[in-house]
């Protein structure tokens, strides 16, 4: 097993003392992730995701749906102070009458948004196993 932590999610949102931070592990068998833990101290949430057991926020189930028809889609972006030009071009090609796009704080807390549908989808840059392991699993 290989444990993946990330202490604090969402660095300059901490160091600011705002609330848009977590911690997140996650837990890898042979390549893939099996468990995850995502949790925002702040906020008082906790989300807990098992492969083929689904995931839950605070105990309750987590059940994301698909935007209707037609609907902006919100979307948030890796942030242009960590993108080269190429990057923030290919991201701002993303920007269409159809898809709101705004920056990305803590990637952990973006993942919980869209697993709890109040975000469409993320778009990020970086492959950072931390940043990442914890919620694509949720």
């Amino acid at each position: 097993p290989v444990w993946i932590v990330d202490p604090v999610d969402g660095t300059r949102q901490f160091v600011r003392g705002e609330a848009g931070f977590c911690t997140l592990v996650a837990l890898a068998l042979h390549g893939e992730v099996h468990a995850s833990w995502t949790y925002a101290p702040v906020r008082g949430e906790m989300a807990i995701a098992v492969r083929g057991r689904g995931a839950t926020l605070n105990g309750a189930p987590i059940r994301s749906g698909a935007p209707a028809p037609g609907a902006v889609l919100t979307v948030a972006m890796s942030h242009p102070d960590y993108t080269t030009e190429a990057q923030k071009r290919a991201l701002l090609g993303l920007r269409t009458e159809s898809i709101a796009a705004r920056p990305c704080g803590s990637a952990g807390l973006e993942y919980l948004a869209v697993a709890r549908g109040s975000l469409d989808a993320v778009a990020f840059n970086w492959e950072y196993a931390w940043d990442h392991a914890a919620g694509l699993l949720l």
